[in-house]
């Protein structure tokens, strides 16, 4: 009996872990293969308040994550990734919101963490 609980829990644990991975793998492939994501990186590139804290960006991060969401035929995603300078490096999160009429993206909101 007690080997049966331990055998039926660690498959149980095993089957979670690989799903939230798997969600966790879906989300970086999905978010980097997007124009949202390429639209962002562009904007921390130009984003004068980044290249003062970490200096000119060299690079991103491997692993970005977000998501994407329509609200009120509204299309929003958001965009978290860590950003590489020459100073330094910085985490940032970007909301943006696609314009319908001319199928852009702009940035609502931008967080930086250290």
């Amino acid at each position: 009996m007690k080997n049966k609980f331990l055998r039926v829990f660690l498959i149980t644990l095993t089957s979670i872990i690989a799903l939230v991975l798997f969600v966790y793998v879906y989300s970086v492939i999905n978010i980097s293969n997007s124009d949202a994501f390429d639209f962002a990186k562009t904007k921390v590139k130009q984003n004068q308040v980044i290249k003062e804290k970490i200096g000119k960006v060299i690079e991103f991060g491997n692993f970005p994550y977000g998501g994407f969401r329509t609200e009120n035929g509204e299309e929003k995603a958001q965009v978290n990734l860590k950003v590489i300078g020459e100073k330094g490096e910085i985490n940032a999160t970007l909301n943006l919101v696609k314009d319908p009429i001319e199928s852009t993206w702009k940035v609502d909101t931008l967080f930086l963490r250290d």
